[in-house]
């Protein structure tokens, strides 16, 4: 028993001791890491660059954050701004049509009096001017035997220009008849359309031009709503189409995307565009045969017939008197075209057949049977519409009823319908009434109607970007990342015009007017020359209204700018899912029913 219970209390010993030793390592290590500073600066460092770590994860998560802002705002106002340039090249692309519809009857009717007066067809023309020059000729005689000196000169001179002239006109009419075999036929076809055969009855939906305006109607919204979402695209690619930049790769390979919309909430190119009461563009088909005939009005027919006649008239003469210059001219005029020379004056001129005058007489006839017989209901060009519910409304016959032409039965003043008013004709017309509703002059608080048809808002979407550090940092918002700009289609006013002539009021206009029965002297602000009419019936003070521009369809001056995104649309546009027709699975906000103004205090754009 003795040997046994030595053997095991050595047993233990021998353990406790094994067991023992690495405690006392770790005791000794422990005892001395105060004073052992090897190792430190790789703790230090591994800490440090975790902390590192995350805070290089928040700069470059700012970073990307701020570039996404500021490129999608950038986006969102190039997008905005595009859209609203293709809106007014629209507008201007329908007022271009228009005088080019004016071009085309007086061009037609001037190349068929070529046709009617040609010495082959009919040599009436000829031989009545022939009489007439045959009658300078007898004068010429009667001068030359004149006991005055002057004018026994006088007579020979003439004698020899008659012959000349004879020769001029023969060769002029003869020039014009065989122009008119070439040229004529084009303009014929582009009044009758291409659903009429040489000779027969026009076309009832008018020719060549009113179909590329209806056209320009209907595809002008698609058109900007394109031009707005590639400009948008393009800001956020950076490349080719077709290939995916490492932008749209951060959000999700998708392109960045933008929509333009109408102030009442509706996409351009969404609403009804038959409808002229709803489409993008304000314009309206008088035709009764035309895109708008369901809505016809006979205001904006006659209207739009006083319009057309107006330019066409002053198409044709100024086309004769360029064509018939040698027959027209008087002094001699400085030529504002090179080479800028002194174009002869009627020293060398061939007034003394009379053509010119003869000549204008044939083509106005010509212009009448165009415009009043063959293509009264046709080819009439497009008119701004003017807002329902204005003081003057176009939408019926009121305006007819206003202006009636005495003793003429189904006859208007044409002044009286445009507006162009005098102290015998007070009434307002169109374009007192498009003055009155449209111009910001005249609507400075907040303009209901130019802000519903002129102003647009764009808005650009793009899925919310990856995060650097997803496990540190979280996209906080459950939406997509949007910016949003505002556009304003408008006709720019009038500036201010010097004028040394009145002395002291250098800046003003001066013109008599009859004030109670008394004939006085007012003045009023000078404009330069953009298209605008001088109401002489408006009142100068206290603001100027006189000067009225021309809200219409015959203005190729429309323009588009940016201007700051005020519209009360402003947050039912933020949060319409109708976004979703143009961008796929795009996640709008949901703002609470937050006001307009509320919006603007909180982001200023």
């Amino acid at each position: 028993m003795g040997l046994v219970a030595f053997e095991q209390m050595t047993y233990r010993k021998i353990t406790f001791n094994l067991c023992t030793i690495p405690v006392r390592r770790v005791a000794a290590r422990l005892s001395a890491l105060p004073r052992d500073e090897r190792g430190t600066i790789s703790l230090l460092s591994v800490i440090t660059i975790f902390v590192l770590a995350i805070v290089l994860g928040m700069v470059v998560n700012a970073g990307r954050q701020v570039d996404e802002k500021v490129r999608m705002q950038n986006a969102a106002d190039a997008a905005t701004y595009s859209g609203g340039v293709a809106v007014a090249r629209g507008y201007n692309a329908l007022a271009f049509a228009n005088h080019v519809e004016a071009e085309v009857f007086a061009l037609t009717a001037y190349w068929r009096a070529g046709r009617d007066a040609g010495p082959q067809k009919d040599p009436t023309t000829l031989n009545m001017v022939n009489s007439i020059l045959d009658a300078w000729n007898k004068v010429g005689s009667i001068f030359a035997q004149s006991s005055f000196r002057k004018f026994a000169a006088l007579g020979p001179a003439i004698q020899q220009k008659v012959p000349l002239e004879k020769d001029l006109v023969k060769s002029f009419l003869q020039m014009t008849e065989l122009q008119s075999a070439l040229v004529l036929p084009v303009f014929e076809s582009i009044l009758r359309g291409p659903n009429s055969q040489p000779g027969g009855s026009p076309d009832p939906l008018g020719g060549v031009i009113p179909r590329f305006q209806r056209s320009v109607v209907l595809t002008t919204p698609q058109a900007a709503q394109t031009v707005a979402a590639e400009i948008a695209r393009m800001h956020g690619n950076m490349t080719t189409q077709g290939k995916s930049s490492g932008l749209e790769k951060q959000h999700g390979g998708q392109p960045l995307t933008a929509v333009l919309w109408r102030t009442n909430g509706t996409p351009i190119g969404l609403g009804n565009e038959q409808d002229p009461f709803q489409r993008t563009l304000s314009v309206f088909d008088p035709s009764p045969t035309g895109l708008d005939a369901a809505a016809y009005s006979q205001d904006y027919y006659e209207l739009a017939r006083c319009q057309r006649r107006s330019w066409a008239t002053n198409a044709l003469t100024i086309w004769n008197e360029y064509m018939l210059f040698p027959f027209y001219r008087g002094f001699p005029l400085y030529n504002p075209f090179p080479p800028y020379n002194f174009l002869p004056g009627g020293a060398s001129a061939a007034k003394a057949s009379a053509l010119y005058w003869i000549w204008q007489i044939y083509t106005c006839g010509q212009l009448n049977k165009l415009l009043e017989v063959e293509y009264h209901a046709t080819n009439l060009p497009f008119v701004y519409r003017i807002p329902v519910g204005a003081a003057y409304g176009f939408t019926g016959s009121q305006q007819c009823y206003d202006c009636p032409q005495p003793n003429q039965p189904d006859a208007f003043d044409c002044a009286c319908i445009e507006g162009r008013r005098s102290i015998q004709n007070p009434q307002p017309g169109y374009m007192q009434n498009m003055f009155q509703n449209m111009d910001p002059l005249r609507n400075p608080q907040r303009p209901s109607n130019l802000e519903q048809y002129h102003f647009f808002v764009g808005v650009v979407y793009w899925p919310r970007m990856q995060q650097t550090s997803p496990i540190f940092f979280r996209y906080p918002l459950s939406m997509d990342s949007m910016a949003y700009a505002q556009t304003s289609v408008f006709i720019p006013r009038s500036r201010y015009l010097f004028n040394d002539r009145w002395g002291d009021t250098n800046w003003l206009r001066w013109y008599m007017t009859s004030q109670n029965g008394n004939l006085t002297w007012v003045s009023a602000n000078l404009y330069d020359g953009w298209p605008q009419y001088w109401d002489l019936l408006a009142p100068p003070h206290p603001i100027n209204s006189q000067w009225i521009p021309i809200w219409g369809i015959g203005n190729q001056n429309w323009m588009a700018k940016l201007v700051p995104s005020t519209s009360d649309s402003v947050p039912m546009i933020l949060q319409s899912s109708q976004a979703q027709q143009f961008t796929n699975n795009v996640r709008v906000p949901n703002l609470g029913g937050i006001s307009a103004s509320d919006l603007r205090r909180i982001s200023t754009h």
